[in-house]
């Protein structure tokens, strides 16, 4: 709430003024908590890497056939190659509160080949609190894809923030594919 007076007798009485762009939210309502999201940056500023023997590395071109977009490949014997958003909102989301992610994919699999994608309510000090699975499984989608949006209302302890991973896992035979890309990450908390 906002409260604008001219009282009557003080010096504002009588002489105009101006209030622009103004706007309200709460903390961290509407705002994408993702960082480099779009990996337009050319680097993988905002994410974490766990290349687990794979590999990781800025491709191009991203989703909608321009820019960049960010690698896992698991192939072979790697097991769990993540890329990871960590500990977005910490001090600023609530229990409970909602949040949108979305993302656009790509990918390769074969022989055993998956992929996992989660959001994490993460615990000030270590752990989780929440796991939810927005992606899982094989037959990844050889053209751009818009994850419909996921609506989640995140963990009992936030505390920690919230993490979304997305991981390529291959198990351990030699001939297995597991690619992915990914571009256009957002997490919105509502």
């Amino acid at each position: 709430q906002l409260v604008i007076e001219n009282v009557p007798g003080s010096q504002a009485e009588g002489n105009p003024f101006f209030v622009t762009d103004l706007g309200f939210t709460s903390a961290g309502s509407g705002s994408n908590l993702a960082v480099n999201g779009d990996f337009e940056t050319g680097d993988f500023t905002g994410w974490e890497q766990f290349p687990n023997g794979g590999t990781i590395s800025i491709v191009s071109p991203g989703a909608g056939g321009a820019g960049s977009a960010g690698s896992a490949d698991a192939s072979g014997m790697a097991i769990g190659v993540t890329l990871k958003q960590a500990n977005l909102g910490a001090g600023t989301l609530t229990p409970g509160q909602q949040v949108t992610v979305n993302f656009d994919w790509r990918g390769t699999d074969g022989v055993g080949g998956v992929v996992d994608v989660r959001l994490l309510s993460e615990v000030s000090g270590g752990g989780v609190s929440q796991e939810d699975i927005i992606l899982g499984g094989a037959a990844f989608p050889a053209d751009w894809t818009s994850i419909t949006p996921a609506v989640i209302n995140i963990g009992p302890d936030v505390s920690g923030g919230i993490s979304l991973q997305f991981t390529a896992i291959c198990g351990g035979d030699p001939s297995c594919v597991s690619t992915i890309s990914i571009d256009n990450v957002s997490i919105v908390a509502n």
